[in-house]
């Protein structure tokens, strides 16, 4: 067989991506709430700060790493069952592609974004295939070079909207309580129960919806590699 595979471009990677979530959309707000009910439960028991942070991470990790796993399977990629090595191999990549991207960053946008976008679907891969863990960065820029600048394009998409949003909710709240009591004090309002319990739920939907992101690019980069390689084959 001859012919031509296009490349998919911004808006197929965000089209994938809202469908990933869509038809996840149980687990995601199930680990939503998981998130919302942890993460505030030690903010309220211990304020919110290093001591919350750490007693929440062991419980961050294990979600994350279950939460990506059913996604993962949702879409008929995994090939392996969660285990205990899973967890930690998967863990500690994650770790190493978020300080590896936040470095790149820091030096120079570019090299960041390329960071991210290349090694997106290392955890995936992981937890989903089984893949060990230097292969999967390997096998995560491998397949994922190709589309490395449409995949950019989102993440930069995403964050500008991501930003905006955040911007005129705060000018919202910020507009109303100013309108309602006469005056505002940042502190007093980040402090109060609800506003804790929902932004811990607004955390945990998006970080839901991350995973749903990377599973996307998972899918597209490799009915991608497989139909290329099936027509040059």
């Amino acid at each position: 067989m001859t012919g031509y595979l296009a490349k998919p471009g911004v808006g197929e990677f965000a089209s994938e991506a809202a469908a990933v979530i869509r038809r996840n959309i149980v687990p995601v707000l199930i680990y939503g709430i998981f998130a919302a009910v942890v993460a505030s439960g030690f903010d309220l028991a211990l304020g919110e700060g290093i001591s919350s942070s750490l007693a929440q991470m062991p419980f961050t990790f294990i979600g994350s790493y279950l939460i990506a796993w059913v996604i993962i399977r949702n879409e008929g990629r995994a090939t392996v069952s969660p285990s205990a090595k899973g967890f930690l191999v998967s863990s500690a990549a994650g770790m190493l592609v978020g300080i590896g991207g936040v470095f790149g960053l820091v030096l120079l946008i570019v090299p960041g974004l390329l960071l991210l976008a290349r090694w997106s679907v290392v955890s995936s891969l992981i937890i989903g295939r089984g893949v060990p863990a230097m292969d999967a960065f390997g096998e995560s820029s491998r397949i994922t070079k190709p589309h490395q600048w449409p995949i950019i394009g989102l993440f930069v998409l995403l964050l500008l909207a991501f930003l905006l949003f955040l911007t005129a909710i705060g000018v919202i709240i910020v507009i109303g309580l100013t309108a309602q009591l006469g005056s505002f004090s940042v502190t007093e309002w980040s402090e109060a129960p609800a506003i804790v319990v929902i932004g811990n739920l607004l955390t945990g939907l998006l970080s839901a919806s991350a995973v749903g992101l990377n599973v996307a690019i998972l899918n597209i980069v490799l009915d991608h590699a497989e139909g290329h390689e099936e027509i040059f084959a």
